[in-house]
């Protein structure tokens, strides 16, 4: 496998060299910070180079909607502050939560239910999503056995907590969409638009990986991707980076 780092335990997200250098574009020369409680300054970066569809060999993995329940969904033997400090997921993987997550959510147990979704910064994920991963790349992942209990004392078997561990610097930025705004510190990327790139020296044998900024975006090979949709799992797509929207990968 690549020599690929893993988040540790408490450290931040930083901008990668090449994306700092965007800020530099002489596109922006003369945009001024406003001042406080005012729009902020900025642009619209545009790629002279932009990639196109199909290029890539990942595809952005996006969790669906259909999952987000406006039932009341409680951690109830949540440990204080492991979620405001970033101490696990988003590649820290789950050391720090020391007892098995138990939830309860004020709802009947849905007929079929999602096979992956978010619970704050993590992906909660179904036994078949999990194993089909995990057979892929069984060391770019690690699981987190939960129990999900409904309000008519239903369970979910076999779900877990699951984080990609992988930190890449993934996106090519000279070849994005980039939106810049103007701050009271200076220029910052406030987003990525369309088209956008990955850079062409990516590691040929990543599987499943994070970019190393943009934690919560993921990327899969389109293989795996493929894998996934075949067995008719519920409740997410994929993306291909170039272009906005659901694609086959």
């Amino acid at each position: 496998m690549s020599d690929v780092p893993s988040a540790g335990a408490w450290d931040l997200p930083h901008p990668p060299a090449d994306a700092l250098e965007i800020l530099k574009d002489p596109r922006l020369a003369g945009l001024k910070y406003r001042g406080p409680g005012r729009s902020k300054a900025g642009a619209i970066l545009a790629p002279s180079d932009p990639p196109g569809v199909g290029d890539s060999p990942y595809v952005l993995f996006r969790e669906g909607y259909a999952n987000a329940s406006p039932a009341k969904v409680t951690w109830v033997n949540d440990m204080p502050g492991l979620t405001s400090l970033l101490a696990a997921g988003k590649g820290k993987g789950f050391s720090r939560i020391t007892v098995r997550p138990h939830f309860t959510e004020e709802r009947r147990r849905p007929a079929r239910p999602s096979d992956v979704w978010t619970y704050t910064a993590w992906l909660v994920a179904s036994p078949r999503f999990a194993g089909i991963v995990r057979s892929f790349a069984p060391h770019a992942i690690e699981t987190m056995e939960i129990d999900w209990v409904f309000a008519d004392g239903s369970k979910l078997d076999g779900y877990v907590f699951l984080d990609v561990l992988p930190l890449v610097d993934a996106y090519d930025y000279k070849r994005t969409e980039v939106a810049v705004s103007i701050g009271e510190r200076g220029p910052y990327i406030s987003a990525l638009g369309y088209p956008r790139a990955l850079r062409r020296d990516l590691p040929t044998d990543l599987v499943i990986f994070r970019d190393q900024f943009h934690r919560h975006n993921i990327f899969v090979s389109r293989e795996l991707a493929r894998a996934l949709l075949a067995a008719k799992l519920r409740d997410f797509d994929f993306e291909d980076p170039a272009r906005q929207g659901p694609t086959e990968p």
